[in-house]
């Protein structure tokens, strides 16, 4: 039925309309990437779990979802094959495009979501110039890198999974792609990868393979489809939380 789709890209321009009409007048725009994520999880895994959450968010708080913007700012990982990469200028620029479409079409309250920690800087430089140009519009953000990881943390430790275990394609992400998306990992490609301190400068200025050289940043082997599922709904729970709080 009409009123239970919440991706635009799947709805017609008179359903749009009809929701817009009737109320539904908040939208997400979801950020995620095409980078590599190790030897055994596809290159669109932050796009995929932005695609799980946000259907989930948009559902709870009766709100549209716009195309997930796919590639992000992922210079870090340009030493791995099938990682694409935006410069922070243009993936401004895209989000401003994306908006002011929305706004056109009468959205009145915009939240942006990253499922990729390489966006979260531009996102954050940019967010006050687009409070200004777009005045009438309420905007959301969601984009804090430590925050998320430490609400996947808090939610699964009772696994005997430590911090250095989730971060990149490690136990959380791969988890999540074995509860909702299992046709996208490669099971006997499930290595462990960098688990210790990692100084953040120093991966975004020296690039992830300064610290793995298989593009792990975790331990996917102690991934669990259980985990995945409790990992999509408290998070999802937060960012519905945050959302009605704002």
């Amino acid at each position: 039925m009409t009123n239970n789709k919440v991706k635009i890209e799947e709805m017609t321009s008179k359903e749009i309309k009809q929701q817009i009409n009737t109320g539904k007048d908040t939208v997400l725009i979801l950020l995620g990437s095409i980078e590599q994520h190790g030897p055994h999880l596809p290159t669109s895994t932050d796009s995929q779990i932005a695609e799980i959450l946000g259907k989930k968010v948009a559902k709870r708080i009766n709100a549209l979802m716009a195309p997930v913007i796919r590639p992000g700012c992922s210079d870090h990982h340009r030493k791995f094959k099938g990682t694409i990469s935006l410069t922070y200028n243009t993936l401004i620029d895209i989000i401003d495009d994306y908006i002011d479409s929305l706004v056109r079409q009468g959205f009145k309250e915009i939240v942006i979501i990253s499922t990729h920690g390489g966006n979260c800087a531009p996102i954050k430089t940019a967010i006050s110039s687009f409070v200004k140009k777009y005045d009438k519009t309420k905007f959301i953000v969601l984009a804090d890198l430590n925050k998320h990881l430490k609400i996947w943390w808090n939610a699964i430790k009772e696994y005997g999974i430590k911090e250095g275990d989730l971060n990149h394609a490690g136990a959380a992400e791969t988890s999540i792609l074995l509860s909702e998306k299992p046709s996208l990992v490669n099971k006997k490609e499930i290595k462990k990868g960098y688990t210790d301190n990692i100084e953040e400068e120093k991966l975004f200025t020296e690039d992830i393979s300064y610290y793995s050289e298989n593009g792990v940043l975790g331990d996917p082997t102690k991934a669990k489809k259980e985990i995945g599922q409790k990992l999509i709904e408290e998070t999802a729970n937060y960012f519905v939380k945050k959302i009605k709080e704002k």
